[in-house]
């Protein structure tokens, strides 16, 4: 959280203890040092933050990245696109045999029917929210959709950005 008015917003979505990141680093938090966890999901990215979970990872726990340790890859060299992809590739097959460090999965989704019918129905019974950002949605625009995608780049969405295709009739 960066602003005080999210964490209200967290609580409501089930969230124990909102972390604002402007004035506390998670991975230093004596309450999680003291108690680690069995899996860390990450899904922000960047910041080194497989580094720094071993502080509050139980031995041999699991780090899982929703994103890459960098969220917006711009690659413009072959070395650039070799060090992404051995990243992504080694550091699952290194941390399987590293006593030493938390067991690092990348996850990649797909879309199949039966998971989207697996999500429509958590959502149908309550067990699953979607947060949507304020400002959504944004018309089907030339300057919407450019709205849509600079809001979703800056990294500031408070929830899924939205473009309306059509109205509902």
């Amino acid at each position: 959280l960066k602003k005080r008015g999210q964490v209200d917003t967290m609580r409501s979505l089930g969230v124990d203890r909102p972390i604002n990141y402007r004035e506390e680093n998670w991975w230093e938090i004596a309450q999680y040092t003291d108690d680690p966890f069995d899996v860390i999901i990450d899904c922000v990215g960047g910041n080194d933050h497989f580094a720094k979970s071993p502080a509050v990872l139980k031995k041999r726990g699991r780090f899982v990245a929703v994103v890459g340790d960098e969220p917006h890859v711009v690659v413009k060299s072959a070395g650039q696109l070799l060090k992404f992809v051995c990243t992504s590739l080694w550091r699952p097959i290194w941390t399987t045999f590293s006593f030493s460090s938390p067991n690092y999965f990348m996850f990649v989704s797909g879309s199949s029917g039966e998971l989207v019918s697996s999500v429509l129905g958590m959502m149908a019974e309550g067990k699953l929210r979607i947060l949507l950002e304020p400002s959504s949605p944004y018309p089907f625009t030339l300057e919407g959709v450019r709205s849509a995608l600079q809001l979703q780049l800056s990294g500031h969405a408070h929830g899924k950005v939205v473009v309306r295709v059509s109205e509902e009739k």
